[in-house]
């Protein structure tokens, strides 16, 4: 844990537990396929999802799929000779976490591919070896490696991460001829060169407006001198580079800005002076004989998107994309030969707003279950400015869900991301955001985007976003857009450049349906909770390992309705289900072979019987009344019932009702069931969030003081006495506003407060230590749980340990001290403990530092902020948090016009927290006349307040208020926290403010000293305008890795 080399063989295995039913078979051969490369111009690899790894021995006229064990999407291969070679991909863990590496190694030439080590590093895109010892992996960053690459100098058996900036995907590299410098491309418009020393730095470019940057190539003879690197991504972006990935310049490649809008293009290889370009869609492939100084357009059999290229010679080279798809060439591209392909096109597509709206359990039902081709494109992603960098892998993590549920492929655009401060706003606001990145036209674009997705994956039938009233914009937006391609793409005078110049062709789909919130009115009703033969399980639970990767539990149910949108068939308003009337032949283009399906009466009827069971614990903890069921109940038959199902669905049930109750505050109820589940079942992929939730639960200071009053509950007299005159309003967090008022204190008291149970509180954290480190560096390593047992160190009394435990994270963990703040807001989490205690290493704060300041004098409470306690003190600014396409006019104005401050002081019983917002006049609001706990404030002005007192990052104490006055409170995302406090508002034609009272003892048992750290973060939600924060990262969501630090000062001054 200590080292920086990680042996790959130091990790204990996480399997995946199999059911003891059967599964269908995995349909390797439409698996997208990633990457090739050919060793002579006989023998070559192509791999790709679902662990496949296909073989030539003829040039590619016919291949054969090599065993690896693995479902991972394997997205890198690199051989060193005929025997010994390398591919290496990823696994997406469920419930958002983070991307796990995979690395098969062969030494027979792929006879036997063996799996090095497991959870040792995160996910991996790309790997290059320059000799039997010498290679070269980047993957996904992550908080354990933040750069996501990794030398090797001992034929893979460790790998050493390299030092630079936080990425958050590297997705290719190649390296400059005969040194080991390298070029490495990546998501959220990232290029840089990688040196032999093991460092990053970027590159200078232009702005890229969150696009990918997805493959990197090099021509030349020897050296960095003399060589020209190429770069293809999203937007129809091909770069170049002369001078070894210092600078770049957009290359000219004579096509129309309309038809590059909607070309991503994946990979670019080159040989001699030729470059050759390829992506999405399929269809074609650009080629420059001149080194790119001009570009012909070569046409392909297949509009399927490609993902990966590969040039033996200036004539002979392979091309591999989606659907199993496999070209190869014998004349430099002139012609494209398919030769080999699980599928011609998509019979099902999923045109969604967002890519976690896909109904993964339908696509079980046609993709697994009746053998059509599902493919789902998501027309909306994250903001690059504010999301958190695990948002780069959506796309990853789409394609890895559709294939768990039985689907094709899966791709997220980027070219309209839903920024956070969007949510809320009517859709023609939400357009509206998006005009100033597309010239005025964004209707226009997001319409040829989806007319592209439908000619490039030829549905038969097209399944769009929900139709609700006042629904989300980006859902409204997206179904209106489907409904429009539906009718466009058969058009061929409709966006031409597409058939023109890249090759597609019209295309008439057949039917468009729509999810509906209800059965009435729909025409096509499903229940997914029926056993079904082909799926051996429902749809609904054999989806679920998927659905729990992509969204969360609640996408998980147990009907689905569909309203018909547009058809083009006769009666189609009267079909029952969703692929009636559709006549595709098994085995053709767009369905899958048929497979026998093995009927056992007695397995059938024992999977009902643990299905049955499981909803029957499920719909327990559902129950609030404890006379029918509840938490003590459930945990009493809870242990038996799981015995009697087979591993995977009792593990799987087990965490179903432990997040169930997290999620509806019974946090000791979910303490008991994840533990059983970690327990228990400690091969199961979900043990490990049971092991990290049991973590942070247990170092959170937060959640024993929240668990501690809800133990005992004491209470005495807590006023304010109304001051005549006065003009603001002071409330409880609930209840109807009054007159200002000035505070009588008689506090409340918690008698609870038992040292020896503090200790065996925070001990828990600390004895799963050693169980994170057996699951491997990718968990181990992690700065969250770090982070977690350092503040668990503290509270115990083991604070020299604590400095030791920190200091030495950044002993072994290369470049970590000299990184600069604000690259890795997680590394920043952790330099803020060294700072606090040894500052011979860290010598700034690497965070925000503000000061809560002792209030001689308690203020007023009316809401306007002229209290002497205030007046004195500095405040704390909030900043706006924009892309790297925002003009600095833009966001200099932005900050003017929404100006926000605020600042802290506190007393013997409380914590005392004003924010001051403007905005342009005309934009006031009426103040809500009586406050409700918990307000929907979506599509408001708010603001957010985040209190972590122990600085473990991971659970805090969240307050809102918006520019209504209405008020919201959560302790780690539980929303029935409900603690007393105190609240003025007041408003002004240009802006409005408020004071908080919070009481400490609804906080801590103890009160902040001189010194007394916490970690806290303000921010402003401006819909339709920003974010901004007093430190970042921010979101609409709560990111508390970004937190600052709030030093309590008992001097006035």
């Amino acid at each position: 844990m200590r080292h920086p080399w990680f042996p790959v063989a130091a990790a204990v295995l996480l399997a995946t537990t199999t059911s003891a039913f059967a599964q269908p078979a995995v349909p390797f051969a439409d698996a997208g396929i990633h990457a090739v490369q050919f060793i002579d111009a006989s023998e070559g690899w192509a791999v790709g999802d679902d662990g496949v790894v296909w073989h030539s021995m003829d040039g590619g006229k016919s291949w054969e799929r090599q065993k690896t064990g693995s479902r991972a999407s394997l997205r890198g291969v690199h051989f060193t000779t005929p025997y010994t070679g390398w591919a290496v991909g990823r696994l997406e863990s469920p419930c958002g976490g983070s991307s796990v590496g995979v690395m098969l190694r062969t030494t027979d030439g792929g006879i036997q591919w063996e799996e090095v080590g497991m959870n040792v590093l995160p996910g991996l895109n790309a790997v290059r070896f320059f000799d039997e010892k010498n290679g070269f992996l980047c993957g996904d960053g992550s908080e354990a490696f933040p750069s996501g690459m990794f030398n090797t100098s001992d034929s893979g058996r460790t790998w050493k991460p390299v030092t630079g900036a936080k990425l958050p995907s590297c997705r290719g590299v190649d390296f400059f001829p005969g040194v080991r410098t390298g070029i490495v491309a990546g998501a959220w418009s990232r290029l840089g060169v990688v040196t032999p020393e093991g460092t990053y730095r970027d590159s200078e470019l232009d702005p890229l407006a969150g696009r990918t940057i997805h493959a990197v190539t090099i021509t030349g003879t020897s050296g960095i001198t003399g060589a020209t690197a190429f770069a293809a991504g999203d937007g129809g972006a091909v770069l170049t580079s002369t001078d070894g990935g210092k600078t770049w310049g957009f290359v000219n490649l004579g096509l129309s800005p309309a038809a590059l809008a909607v070309c991503d293009f994946r990979t670019v290889a080159c040989f001699g002076p030729h470059v050759w370009v390829a992506g999405k869609p399929g269809g074609f492939v650009l080629h420059s004989a001149d080194s790119g100084k001009t570009w012909e357009v070569q046409k392909t059999e297949l509009s399927v998107p490609i993902n990966g290229m590969y040039f033996l010679t200036d004539k002979v080279g392979w091309m591999t994309g989606e659907l199993g798809c496999i070209f190869g060439t014998i004349d430099g591209g002139k012609t494209w030969k398919v030769q080999h392909a699980g599928g011609q096109r998509a019979a099902v597509l999923s045109l969604n707003a967002s890519h976690r709206s896909v109904p993964l359990d339908v696509i079980s039902t046609l993709g697994l279950g009746e053998g059509y081709l599902c493919a789902a494109v998501g027309l909306m992603c994250a903001d690059p400015a504010t999301s958190d960098p695990k948002r780069a892998g959506d796309a990853a993590r789409l394609r890895n869900t559709m294939r768990l549920a039985g689907g094709a492929t899966g791709d997220v655009n980027w070219a309209f991301p839903v920024a956070a401060h969007t949510a809320g706003l009517p859709p023609r606001e939400l357009m509206a955001s998006w005009d100033r990145k597309h010239d005025g036209k964004a209707t226009e674009q997001l319409l040829r985007q989806a007319v592209c997705a439908i000619r490039t994956w030829q549905p038969e039938v097209i399944l769009a976003d929900l139709v609700v009233e006042n629904g989300p914009a980006a859902d409204v937006l997206a179904l209106h857009m489907a409904k429009e391609a539906f009718t466009k793409a058969a058009d061929p005078e409709a966006f031409p450049e597409q058939i023109k110049i890249l090759g597609l062709k019209p295309w008439t789909a057949k039917k468009l349906y729509a999810l509906a919130p209800q059965a009435k009115g729909s025409q096509v009703l499903l229940d997914q909770s029926i056993y079904t033969a082909a799926l051996g399980d429902s749809p609904k639970d054999y989806a679920e390992p998927a659905t729990r990767i992509l969204a969360d539990d609640s996408a998980v149910v147990d009907r689905r309705c569909f309203t018909l949108v547009a058809h083009r068939l006769e009666g189609a308003e009267k079909h029952a289900a969703l692929m009636q009337g559709i006549q595709v032949a098994r085995g053709g283009a767009s369905r899958r072979p048929e497979t026998a399906v093995i009927l056992d009466p007695e397995m059938m009827e024992d999977k009902k019987k643990a299905a049955q069971s499981r909803r029957r614990l499920e719909n327990l903890a559902t129950v609030t009344d404890p006379e029918f069921a509840g938490a003590d109940k459930i945990l009493g038959v809870l242990g038996v019932e799981l015995k009697k199902m087979p591993d995977d669905t009792a593990a799987r049930t087990a965490f179903s009702v432990a997040t169930r109750f997290a999620r509806d505050g019974k946090w000791a109820e979910a303490r008991e069931v994840y533990g059983l589940l970690a327990l228990q079942y400690p091969g199961h992929p979900l043990a490990i969030e049971g092991y990290r939730w049991l973590t942070r639960f247990h170092a959170s200071s937060e959640a024993r003081r929240r668990t501690e009053i809800q133990q005992k509950y004491l209470l005495k007299n807590v006023t304010f006495e109304m001051l005549p005159g006065a003009g603001g309003k002071v409330v409880q967090a609930s209840g109807t506003s009054s007159n200002a008022a000035k505070p009588v204190i008689q506090e409340d008291v918690y008698r609870v407060y038992n040292p020896e149970a503090i200790l065996r509180w925070h001990q828990g954290c600390l004895d799963l230590e050693p169980k994170l480190v057996a699951f491997g560096p990718v968990y181990s390593r992690d700065p969250a749980s770090w982070l977690c047992f350092l503040a668990a160190r503290r509270q115990v009394g083991r604070h020299n340990d604590a400095v030791t435990f920190v200091r030495d994270y950044f002993k072994s963990t290369p470049g970590a001290a000299l990184s600069a703040p604000g690259q890795d807001p997680w590394r920043d989490c952790l330099a803020a403990e060294l700072w606090m205690t040894d500052r011979s290493l860290i010598g700034v704060p690497p965070k925000g530092l503000a000061t809560c300041r002792n209030a001689e004098v308690r203020p007023m409470l009316d809401g306007k902020l002229d209290d002497a306690c205030w007046q004195d003190m500095k405040p704390m600014p909030l900043a706006p948090l924009a892309s790297d396409d925002t003009r600095a006019d833009e966001k200099k104005a932005f900050a003017s016009a929404y100006k926000t401050e605020t600042k802290f002081a506190y007393d013997d019983a409380f914590l005392y927290v004003s924010v001051a917002c403007t905005h342009p006049t005309g934009m006031k609001v009426p103040a809500v006349e009586k406050r409700t706990r918990d307000a929907d404030m979506t599509g408001h002005d708010r603001v957010d307040i985040l209190l972590d007192l122990d600085r473990d990052y991971q659970t805090y104490y969240r307050f809102q208020v918006d520019h209504r006055g209405c008020l919201a409170e959560d302790c780690w995302g539980d929303k029935t926290w409900n603690p007393k406090y105190f609240a003025a508002f007041h408003s002004t034609d240009t802006g409005w403010t408020v004071e908080l009272a919070i009481p400490l003892v609804e906080l801590s048992n103890e009160r902040p000293s001189h010194g007394k750290t916490w970690a806290a973060n303000v921010s402003r939600v401006t819909p339709g305008k920003g974010i901004q924060s007093w430190n970042g990262p921010a979101d609409d969501t709560p990111r508390p890795e970004g937190m600052g630090l709030l030093q309590f000062r008992v001097d006035s001054k």
